[in-house]
């Protein structure tokens, strides 16, 4: 199926950027909690199919936390052939960062450490494999289309705002939604999006 985008918190306070004439800018940041993260993650990649070296792989969940600086994704791992499976954790360190050409979430500098109560498995080098771990890395992507539809929500309602309490002498008319930037934080990924368009004055209400 297609992936979720990752469900976000409520939307803070949106503010307005100065600008010349008739045009605005508006700033709509989003925060995503980490395991809400995790959630649209697991669901990317548990249906996902790897194979590798005529082994089967398969990620059964996915844990998320961040220390500002990095986040750590916890992937349980099932791998194996027809007569033998067995499980592991794989702990990724990497960094989110917008995909502008795609308009997703990636990530980057990603490092790796393997954790298995099965010796074997701990010494089999093809789990750690660049290979493997860069499938890995191609397939932890999210879209980030579903929170530009949710900032644009936010901006209509904050338009529909205006014209409201100016009794309908302003109108606001939102010409451009976008994810410009990510930033990672404790326990949240925080989405900056923008809109932009301009602002009217509804002269015909003035004259009646």
């Amino acid at each position: 199926g297609t992936p979720r985008a990752p469900a976000a918190r409520a939307l803070p306070a949106p503010r307005f950027v100065e600008t010349l004439g008739n045009r605005f800018d508006l700033e709509l940041p989003v925060a995503v909690d980490l395991g809400k993260l995790a959630e649209a993650l697991e669901q990317r990649l548990h249906e996902g199919k790897l194979r590798f070296e005529r082994r089967n792989v398969k990620v059964e969940g996915v844990g998320a936390g961040s220390d500002g600086k990095e986040l750590v994704l916890k992937l349980r791992i099932e791998a194996g052939t027809w007569f033998r499976r067995t499980k592991a954790d794989v702990f990724m360190h990497a960094v989110p960062f917008l995909d502008e050409a795609t308009h997703e979430l990636a990530l980057r500098e990603l490092r790796y450490t393997l954790q298995s109560e099965d010796l074997l498995l701990r010494a089999a080098s093809w789990l750690t494999s660049p290979k493997l771990l860069a499938e890995l890395q191609g397939k932890a992507r999210l879209p980030l289309a579903p929170l530009e539809a949710q900032a644009r929500e936010a901006a209509a309602k904050l338009a529909a705002d205006v014209s409201k309490r100016s009794d309908g002498l302003a109108q606001i008319d939102v010409q451009r939604v976008s994810v410009d930037a990510l930033s990672l934080h404790p326990g949240y990924l925080l989405v900056l999006v923008s809109a932009s368009g301009e602002v009217h004055a509804n002269l015909g209400t003035l004259l009646k």
